[in-house]
């Protein structure tokens, strides 16, 4: 049996690294859609102003892993603003640094 895993699409702007909610899938699931996934993330790039990093992330879904919710606004975004999940970056390092 193939162990579950999900591909997901990182983008970066001004050198913080997120991952956009839906911008993934499940390397099990037959009906998924790699093209269509990298299509929605390039479309999401130049909507958000980001560069879309050409590899997949590897997640094992079961497993933790550092990440931060946050929040991206912009007059672009349909609701005014959208929620992402920082993994990396200036903005994910101070939040993650600890008080000396």
């Amino acid at each position: 049996m193939t162990k579950p895993m999900m591909k997901a699409k990182v983008f970066n702007k001004d050198g913080n690294r997120f991952l956009v909610p839906g911008i993934w899938y499940d390397t099990t699931d037959t009906d998924a859609e790699p093209t269509e996934v990298a299509f929605n993330a390039m479309t999401f790039g130049v909507v958000l102003g980001a560069e879309v990093e050409s590899d997949w992330l590897d997640i094992d879904p079961h497993a933790d892993f550092p990440n931060l919710p946050y929040r991206i606004v912009g007059p672009q975004l349909a609701h005014g603003a959208m929620d992402v999940v920082m993994i990396g970056g200036p903005l994910f390092d101070a939040a993650t640094a600890t008080p000396a």
